[in-house]
């Protein structure tokens, strides 16, 4: 990691990643940190990035009629959402996007610059309730079509789930009350829950210490339905 030390030329980036992409072929376009901006950006103007996956973007893009409200933090920037046209918008939008924050953001105002900054750069205000650990409106970036989110209902579409199901779940994730609403509504008659104990959500992807128990439960719920 280095410090900025020149003017960051979002659409050189943008056109020169568009051409590299050209000569690679498809692609699941991976992101982190201030290269999240970018990302958005590349995505929207490539037709060979067929998904992307962003670690910590440090902002979002949005229609211009719809950026919300700038966030101030403690950090010298306001976390600002960054207008785009309705085309490039929905060219995005139309790709699987995932996008992943660490457990440990806090949640409300700290006097640590780069944590409040962080903490605004989540949205927290604007992307998630903390309280129930769901997204509260539509500017959730979900693995699918944002067009179709308003119709979407998962909690519903799993009564229809007839084979196997394991549900794994950090005790700590803020994903847990959704990931146990689900396992209460799954249809399937073999279905398991396993909670692994003091794990948050992140945890069950590079957690050394929770890692291994996710794993045992997989391979044991495979060999035993597959």
């Amino acid at each position: 990691m280095t410090p900025d030390t020149g003017e960051i030329d979002f659409p050189l980036i943008t056109s020169t990643a568009v051409e590299a992409l050209k000569k690679s072929g498809p692609s699941v376009l991976m992101t982190h940190s201030q290269g999240g901006v970018p990302g958005w950006m590349i995505g929207s103007a490539s037709d060979d990035v067929t998904a992307i996956i962003a670690i910590e973007p440090g902002a979002f893009v949005f229609p211009k009629e719809e950026v919300p409200e700038k966030i101030v933090t403690k950090y010298p920037m306001a976390i600002e959402g960054i207008p785009v046209s309705d085309d490039d918008y929905v060219s995005l939008i139309k790709k699987p996007i995932v996008v992943y924050f660490g457990d440990n953001i806090p949640s409300e105002p700290s006097k640590v610059p780069a944590w409040d900054f962080w903490r605004g750069s989540e949205g927290a205000e604007y992307y998630f309730d903390y309280k129930r650990g769901a997204a509260v409106n539509r500017v959730e970036f979900v693995s699918w079509s944002q067009l179709d989110w308003q119709e979407f209902h998962p909690t519903e579409i799993v009564k229809d789930l007839k084979q196997p199901y394991l549900m794994i779940c950090g005790e700590n994730a803020f994903t847990r009350p959704g990931a146990e609403v689900m396992f209460k509504n799954a249809g399937s008659e073999n279905k398991k829950l396993v909670i692994i104990p003091k794990a948050r959500h992140f945890d069950l992807y590079d957690g050394e210490d929770y890692v291994p128990t996710a794993i045992e439960n997989i391979t044991e719920f495979l060999q035993k339905n597959i």
